[in-house]
């Protein structure tokens, strides 16, 4: 697989989504602006990433895949990424967050962002390769 088909802005875009991602889970814990920023941050990044699969994807794909959920399961299918499972969880949390705001959903996706960000991270490097 080549990396022709990604903008490498996307790439760019992805490694500083994660960063600001870092930032703010690396931020002293106490206080519920650490968990809100993260959560926010962790939504851009998710996003910023199933964007990245799917323009990598356009090129490697015959079929038109627009959805993040089918850019995911083509992605796995392509072995970009692993953890299925996972990737869907991420897709499903960050949905969950972009429309309703729940607190107890809040504190239970923030204690999964640590296992979500090691995904994202796997990606930008195989993307980055």
């Amino acid at each position: 697989m080549s990396l022709s088909n990604l903008d490498p802005q996307k790439l760019e875009n992805l490694r500083n989504a994660l960063d600001r991602l870092h930032e703010a889970l690396d931020y002293p814990d106490g206080t519920p602006l650490r968990e809100d920023a993260a959560i926010h941050r962790f939504k851009i990044s998710c996003e910023s990433a199933w964007k990245s699969l799917r323009a990598y994807l356009s090129g490697e794909s015959k079929d038109k895949i627009s959805s993040p959920r089918n850019v995911l399961k083509t992605a796995f299918s392509y072995q970009l990424i692993d953890g299925e499972d996972t990737w869907l969880s991420m897709l499903n949390d960050r949905n969950l967050m972009s429309y309703i705001y729940d607190e107890d959903h809040a504190k239970k996706i923030f204690d999964q962002l640590p296992r979500y960000v090691l995904e994202i991270e796997k990606l930008y490097d195989n993307l980055k390769q």
